[in-house]
């Protein structure tokens, strides 16, 4: 199916992704599925109950990861299947990186102390949630008077 020809879902169903164990074999298959089989019960049982942060009418999370650059990067990545949480387990992904955050700090015009090339530096978050905690550390150190 086309990109044009599917529907946006906004909404997953509230108690369901739409795929029942009823639906599932009992144990897993010995035989793989072709692949028009499993694409269609992508289509039928995970698309629906999938949340599309993608959507351009969609305002949350990463919009960032929509661009064509962002797919890209994403794939190129992912095929590498390297953990790049810091230099010293893959330099080769973490260095371009640190680089490209430097041209983001001076796109923002932010005050050289901020750079990786300059006296800051930063710390690469393995996820979301790693980051938000992070970035809460200072205010609970605060709260805590630790």
């Amino acid at each position: 199916m086309l990109l044009q020809e599917r529907r946006e879902v906004f909404c997953p169903k509230p108690s369901s992704t739409g795929l029942s164990p009823k639906e599932l074999p009992e144990s897993a298959l010995y035989n793989p599925d072709p692949i028009e089989t499993i694409l269609q019960d992508v289509h039928d049982h995970i698309v629906p109950g999938t949340t599309h942060w993608q959507s351009p009418s969609y305002f949350a999370y990463f919009p960032s990861t929509a661009s064509i650059s962002g797919f890209l990067g994403e794939m190129l990545s992912t095929g590498f299947i390297v953990v790049g949480f810091n230099c010293m387990s893959s330099p080769g992904t973490t260095e371009p990186e640190i680089i490209v955050m430097d041209w983001i700090g001076d796109m923002l015009q932010l005050p050289k102390s901020f750079f990786f090339s300059g006296n800051g530096s930063g710390v690469l978050q393995g996820t979301t949630c790693e980051a938000i905690v992070f970035s809460f550390s200072p205010w609970l150190l605060l709260q805590t008077k630790c």
